[in-house]
Formats: C-alpha cells, structure tokens, sequence
C-alpha cells in the first residue's frame, strides 16, 4: 500500500528520468504492485542525490527497497 503524504509527483519524474523502456517498464510494475500489498507501506522519497523507494512491513522494518537510475533498478533486500 502507498503511503499518504507521498509526493506524487515524484512518480512522473523519476519515470522521466529513466531513459531504457524496459526500466521504465519495470519501474511501473513494481509501482503498481506496491500499491497492491497489504503488509507492507511503501514510500517514494529522494534520500539525498538517491531516487529512493522503500518498502516497510507493520513493525515499521525496512526489508527491501530500490533505487532508480536512468539505465537501471537496484533492487536491494536489508
């Protein structure tokens, strides 16, 4: 589930950014599916020069989250 307060238009931006149709593509699904999840919050946030994502579970753990780069997704697990 998206989290509210989220800067929503940080999703047209960073999607902008990305310069590879596949990422952008990939950047899309994994949005969607965020909005979808029940267990866990998800935030879109810059974290300095970063395009941050963040994925957190009820406890307010931050299992896994990405990153966006105009080539690529870094997908990360913590």
């Amino acid at each position: 589930m998206l989290e509210k307060n989220l800067d929503v238009g940080l999703f047209a931006e960073w999607s902008k950014s990305i310069k590879d149709d596949q990422v952008r593509s990939a950047f899309w699904y994994l949005i969607g599916m965020s909005a979808c999840l029940s267990d866990y919050g998800c935030k879109i946030q810059w974290k300095g020069d970063v395009r941050d994502f963040r994925f957190h579970d009820s406890g307010g753990e931050q299992p896994f989250s990405f990153i966006t780069n105009q080539q690529w997704l870094l997908f990360y697990f913590r």
